[in-house]
């Protein structure tokens, strides 16, 4: 796991109530097309990889025959088990996973590829994967707030780049894909979708960001957050969806 984002989100119950209570989730019709796209049913059994507080997780549960949703936060975890009760939830990482070979039928990452060590990770995925199943590689990406907030927009991007974090849909987490001769080259699909959110939700959603989360000032980098966010916003989202299988 990335220093930045074990200091983010693994730091401490706080950090992880931010996460689930900010982030907008992901677009309702991507698990329903995955489970189609991937010929998923309730015998399949299906990996939520660095699973947060389970927001791809809840998605699936119900719909599929078991879900095994993996994170190396502990504050995480005890948030994702509470939120999807019927998870079998672990600790652990992308390179490291706790599965034995050829026992999972789909495995999807949710924000997270980026903070993996990217060859370790896929050789991971292509040993706990069956022949043929599929791994989807997922971003929920904010697009824009309406009414617009160029000053906002101005604090975020600064704070950013003092963190040294570049955008994590960077085309470098491709880069392992890419390079593996067991994964067939990605199908990309994408989905948008809409929040209305209060001041107070823009600001946590702003503060669930990693690059946020982990900075000593936190506390005084999310109030003057909130100074600039508008009192009601539409936030649009777009679901980016990158579908590839393992090579049989």
């Amino acid at each position: 796991m990335d220093e930045l984002a074990r200091r983010g989100f693994g730091a401490d119950e706080q950090a992880a109530l931010i996460y689930e209570r900010g982030r907008p989730g992901y677009a309702p019709e991507l698990v329903p097309w995955l489970i189609e796209e991937l010929g998923l049913s309730r015998r399949s059994r299906v990996l939520d990889l660095a699973a947060g507080t389970g927001q791809l997780s809840r998605l699936f549960a119900g719909r599929v025959g078991s879900l095994v949703a993996v994170e190396p936060a502990a504050p995480m975890r005890a948030v994702l088990a509470a939120q999807v009760p019927g998870a079998e939830v672990l600790e652990g990482v992308a390179e490291r996973l706790p599965l034995p070979d050829g026992s999972i039928d789909a495995a999807v990452v949710g924000n997270a590829f980026h903070w993996f060590d990217g060859p370790v990770a896929v050789a991971e995925l292509a040993r706990v994967l069956k022949p043929g199943a599929g791994l989807a590689v997922v971003w929920n990406i904010g697009l824009e707030s309406d009414p617009p907030s160029p000053d906002l927009e101005a604090l975020v991007a600064g704070l950013r780049e003092r963190a040294g974090v570049a955008e994590a849909t960077t085309p470098a987490w491709r880069d392992a894909l890419d390079a593996s001769e067991r994964f067939t080259p990605p199908a990309y699909h994408e989905l948008h979708h809409a929040r209305t959110q209060d001041r107070e939700t823009f600001a946590t959603y702003l503060a669930s960001l990693a690059f946020i989360s982990a900075m000593p000032d936190r506390d005084a980098a999310v109030a003057r957050i909130r100074a600039l966010c508008p009192e009601q916003s539409v936030l649009t989202m777009r679901t980016e969806c990158y579908l590839t299988r393992l090579v049989a």
